[in-house]
């Protein structure tokens, strides 16, 4: 445990990031939460285990995917109903037509990874913006046909928020807000527009774009330029939020909870035999993965480009949280690609080996 500390104050004494807070569960208890570094270094505020952090794209498998189970579950929706079955201006060309849910789920749409789409967006009325976003991706050539290769994409979860509130009539923020596990509403949320995410936000540097300092803003331009709350990014929270969540997560893969059917998180979180993804989730990879070298085959999570993570070896039901700003330094400080292996291992090493 203090090898963990002294790691995570290395971490901010190298610049990896300025702050950052870990949280480690096992078979449904938190055996570890550490943190380290300051929110913003220009104030001096150091980092709580009630800290919050811009999830970015761990969004996607607390918010968008859970959504989704949930409307599976209840018979509302199912990962293979066609794209343009939710969106009818998707019809009308063979190639789009083809693709299904899990395409978007698995990032095997055919659709291109990313779009800065807020540099046309800035310039039409905020009212008009989703029309025009969803109009913009419409236009957008395919780079491959449906289900021939994964090319991971913030526009397919663009697209699954827009089914989401087409299914359901209800805006997307609340309809996360009530797929989260009892509680965790509390510790992960979208921040009020205009309010931030409070005072104890980790800051994530300067946006060339809005031309200010974020804390408590999304730091996702595209997702910023549609009102903070998107498929692939707006969340915050708190390393124990998420951790609940995760564990909520592995025991509901077990058959052990009442909040998603067993059955239902099969249907996500499994592992082609093809190397493709799970639904929603990301899986190990890579010849060095970012959960190091230690996490069983059964494992799923994701990544958050502010220097979020999230990974749930559901054989072994070890969650391990690390949420961090590491793009205080910059979008292109990469040093925490080296870091994340390290402290997974590190984590693995001392919990995970029964």
């Amino acid at each position: 445990m203090v090898f963990l500390d002294h790691l995570l104050q290395e971490g901010v004494d190298q610049r990896v990031f300025s702050a950052v807070s870990a949280w480690v569960g096992v078979d449904g208890h938190c055996v570890y939460a550490g943190n380290a570094g300051c929110l913003d270094p220009a104030t001096g505020v150091p980092v709580t285990g009630a800290s919050v952090f811009d999830l970015a794209s761990l969004t996607k498998v607390l918010g968008t995917t859970p959504v989704l189970m949930h409307l599976v579950a209840e018979g509302r929706i199912s990962p293979e109903d066609r794209l343009c079955s939710y969106l009818p201006e998707w019809r009308g060309d063979k190639a789009r037509e083809g693709i299904r849910i899990h395409h978007l789920l698995q990032h095997t749409s055919g659709l291109p990874a990313h779009r800065p789409f807020y540099q046309e967006l800035e310039a039409v009325p905020e009212s008009l913006r989703r029309e025009e976003r969803l109009r913009l991706i419409r236009n957008i050539p395919l780079e491959c046909c449906p289900g021939q290769r994964t090319l991971y994409s913030d526009l397919g979860f663009m697209l699954l928020k827009e089914v989401v509130e087409n299914v359901t009539g209800e805006a997307f923020g609340g309809r996360v807000m009530a797929a989260l596990p009892p509680g965790a509403e509390k510790k992960i949320f979208f921040p009020v527009p205009g309010g931030g995410a409070g005072v104890d936000c980790a800051c994530t540097g300067e946006s060339p774009v809005r031309k200010r300092r974020l804390t408590g803003e999304v730091h996702d331009e595209n997702a910023a330029f549609i009102g903070g709350v998107d498929g692939q990014a707006g969340l915050f929270g708190t390393a124990s939020g998420v951790g609940e969540v995760g564990q909520a997560l592995v025991e509901a893969w077990h058959g052990m909870s009442l909040w998603l059917p067993a059955s239902v998180l099969h249907r996500f979180i499994f592992w082609p035999e093809d190397g493709k993804r799970p639904l929603g989730f990301d899986r190990p990879s890579g010849t060095v993965s970012s959960c190091g070298s230690l996490f069983s085959k059964s494992t799923a999570g994701h990544l958050g480009f502010t220097g979020t993570s999230l990974w749930m070896d559901m054989k072994k039901k070890i969650v391990v949280v690390l949420l961090s700003n590491r793009v205080y330094y910059g979008d292109l400080n990469w040093k925490i690609r080296s870091f994340r292996p390290r402290f997974h291992d590190c984590v693995m090493q001392t919990f995970g080996q029964a």
